[in-house]
């Protein structure tokens, strides 16, 4: 019962930080695919501005991955509390309620893709399919 009342402490102060970082919801939620293809929505603290999805076309010129996958070292949406979260992966812990329903696991080898991203895959790039998708990497 303890653990249960600090984890609701830490949930309003993360609340209070990102809202007064950054107007907005507090979690961001998407559509991610999971093992065998199956979509589930991902939820996790949000950490980047609230238009962020909007502002990835200004960005792509700053893309360092070839092809599906889009990464942007320091990207410029993400939020000075943001990064902080990131750091510390405290972005991920609502994720955690995936992997009992089986979408996710703790750790595995890929990270859950965007269905934007699996609509582009090759045939080669659907072996990562086979397994259940981690909150963490390797």
């Amino acid at each position: 019962m303890f653990s249960s009342a600090v984890l609701i402490v830490i949930a309003q102060l993360l609340d209070n930080a990102i809202k007064l970082d950054s107007p907005g919801p507090v979690f961001y939620s998407s559509e991610r695919i999971g093992k065998t293809g199956r979509a589930f929505r991902s939820v996790k603290l949000r950490t980047m501005l609230r238009d962020a999805e909007m502002r990835r076309a200004e960005i792509m010129y700053l893309n360092q991955r070839d092809g599906v996958l889009f990464k942007v070292t320091n990207d410029p949406r993400i939020t000075r509390f943001g990064r902080l979260l990131r750091k510390y992966s405290l972005d991920e812990l609502h994720q955690f309620f995936n992997v009992p329903r089986g979408e996710m696991c703790v750790v595995c080898r890929s990270r859950p893709p965007l269905a934007d991203e699996v609509r582009e895959y090759e045939p080669g790039h659907l072996r990562r399919l086979d397994v259940a998708p981690g909150i963490t990497g390797m």
